[in-house]
């Protein structure tokens, strides 16, 4: 914007402003940032980054844990969800999908919902 003219201006936190100085370098995690999102996003369109991406404090604490618990068990049919992939790529979703279930039961046993 500074190479086309315009004057920038940067607000800090406490409501002042300071001109903008060119030829700054920026952080290398910041230059790379951009790219991270964009893979980010393919991965959950492709249903490869899971619902999950970052655990917070919160889902891990004692009454998270307690309240996952007394939840009731849910019960999955595993034809029907092999019956509902359209094409190949849901076939191999729902696999993995039960694969997981089964793999969490096997491990935790009557812990695992």
């Amino acid at each position: 914007l500074v190479k086309g003219g315009h004057e920038v201006q940067h607000v800090r936190s406490d409501g002042s402003t300071e001109k903008h100085l060119p030829g700054i370098q920026y952080p290398d995690w910041l230059l790379r940032e951009e790219e991270r999102l964009k893979l980010l996003e393919k991965k959950r369109q492709a249903g490869e980054a899971g619902e999950k991406v970052h655990k917070s404090r919160l889902e891990r604490s004692s009454e998270a844990v307690a309240a996952r618990l007394a939840r009731p068990t849910e019960e999955l049919d595993a034809m029907t969800e092999l019956r509902l992939a359209a094409n190949q790529r849901e076939l191999v979703v729902a696999q993995r999908k039960l694969a997981r279930y089964q793999r969490l039961a096997d491990e935790k046993g009557l812990l695992a919902k």
